[in-house]
């Protein structure tokens, strides 16, 4: 599971991203998203 978050909120914490994945929507639509980690509760 992913979890969406603004790229600007990320950017103010100093997380970067570190990969692009491949998502396929429902009406079969391919989008690629960049990916970062982050840990939280």
């Amino acid at each position: 599971m992913y979890s969406l978050i603004p790229r600007r909120v990320l950017q103010k914490l100093g997380i970067k991203p570190h990969s692009i994945r491949e998502f396929v929507l429902a009406n079969g639509e391919v989008i690629r998203r960049r990916l970062a980690t982050a840990t939280f509760e």
